[in-house]
């Protein structure tokens, strides 16, 4: 081989490791860019994982609220049935102590 071929195989393999770096340079940016967007997700993930949670805790307490307003609700119709039936024995009663007291009807 002579020396100018010699040069030229130096000179292509130079160029082939520059491109070669420079192939890794851009495979290792895309990499840590990858990274970064992976570590990102996971932070949103984490993120929207305590959000749902969050809601999920409301949304229980908001139940139980609605069974306890649900339970004093038929308490208080419970207590306003009985009244009613009082209130309606009471004056049936009542009426039947006046028709007591009326005169016979005469025919």
């Amino acid at each position: 081989m002579t020396p100018e071929e010699l040069n030229r195989t130096m000179e292509f393999i130079a160029a082939s490791q520059a491109q070669t770096n420079a192939s890794q340079t851009r495979i290792n940016a895309s990499l840590d860019r990858l990274a970064a967007a992976q570590e990102e997700d996971r932070r949103e993930s984490k993120a929207a994982i305590a959000r749902h949670e969050k809601m999920l805790k409301r949304l229980t307490d908001l139940q139980a609220q609605q069974t306890d307003l649900l339970v004093h609700q038929s308490e208080r119709m419970d207590r306003l049935d009985r009244v009613h039936a009082d209130l309606t024995w009471q004056i049936l009663h009542l009426l039947n102590m006046i028709l007591d007291r009326l005169p016979p009807l005469i025919h």
